[in-house]
């Protein structure tokens, strides 16, 4: 009887409707493979910018289509988003949704996809001839948009070339196996489908 006069009395917890309203994290997915954080985008104020390879697997034939695209977003507690991104969504044009907070308070995003053929430089090596005239090689330590070479001071370097790989859509402004001047940093530029560019530093 105690118990159930002590229970009957207290008051029900009264929990606020939440006021956040913004897009912590959002990834898109092909047809097919939605389970599959495929893309990763970069949230830039009011813009999410969903950055889609041009092809998928990126060495492949296999052009992506923006118009079935399938799109997941994390949303604070009790949020929702509209129009919902359930089903395929397409991102051949900018699609504008709104984030609404529990309280009623909204949040407007523009979805954009930056569809672009990959840049990277997978592997670079530089060949010469020392002061004996032989071959050396250096394999190149690449960080960020810096292709770098180690290689011992005082070392005689004749004839330097460099060698690469890219992707297949890709090409580089320096010929492939071609010769370069290293006397002063140079720039070696990438480019892929959709207009990609990556300048790099040699």
């Amino acid at each position: 009887m105690v118990c159930a006069l002590v229970y009957s009395c207290a008051k029900p917890e009264h929990i606020l409707p939440n006021d956040k309203n913004t897009i912590a994290d959002f990834y898109a997915s092909l047809d097919g493979d939605g389970r599959n954080r495929q893309f990763n985008s970069r949230i830039v104020n009011d813009t999410v910018y969903v950055d889609v390879d041009y092809y998928y697997p990126i060495d492949s034939d296999n052009e992506v289509d923006l118009t079935k695209m399938l799109l997941r977003a994390s949303l604070p507690t009790d949020a929702k988003i509209s129009p919902s991104l359930e089903g395929y969504t397409d991102l051949t044009n900018p699609v504008h949704v709104t984030v609404t907070a529990g309280n009623g308070e909204q949040t407007n995003y523009v979805i954009v996809a930056n569809k672009k053929g990959n840049t990277d430089v997978v592997t670079a090596k530089l060949t010469f001839e020392d002061g004996n005239g032989e071959t050396q090689e250096s394999d190149a330590i690449i960080i960020g948009r810096d292709i770098n070479f180690s290689i011992v001071p005082g070392t005689v370097v004749n004839n330097p070339r460099i060698t690469y790989s890219l992707n297949r859509h890709a090409t580089g402004s320096i010929t492939n196996g071609g010769s370069i001047n290293l006397a002063s940093p140079i720039t070696f530029t990438v480019n892929s489908a959709g207009d990609a560019k990556t300048d790099y530093k040699v």
